[in-house]
């Protein structure tokens, strides 16, 4: 998970991140099933995160949850995306 990720640096790059999922990250989305959770935790601030050339799969939720008020144009550039029972990618409305 990450979590008030705002400086820009937060990085997952050449990483495999499968066989997860299959709870809730934590109590407040703990409907929300992914492998990776991006949140602002209540922060006014946008989020950021890169993830790079990775693998998200056979995961019992989502690959990538991305929630509040987080940019996400750099996470799906160049990833593998497989089994993911709920879907690749999911962004809070």
């Amino acid at each position: 998970m990450f979590s008030n990720s705002n400086y820009g640096d937060s990085l997952l790059q050449y990483a495999v991140v499968e066989y997860g999922g299959s709870k809730g990250c934590i109590q407040l989305y703990s409907s929300m099933k992914a492998n990776v959770l991006v949140e602002s935790a209540g922060s006014a601030l946008p989020q950021y995160i890169r993830i790079y050339n990775s693998t998200i799969r056979q995961n019992a939720g989502y690959g990538v949850v991305v929630v509040q008020e987080t940019d996400a144009n750099d996470i799906a550039a160049g990833n593998t995306f497989s089994g993911n029972t709920l879907g690749d990618f999911y962004r809070e409305p």
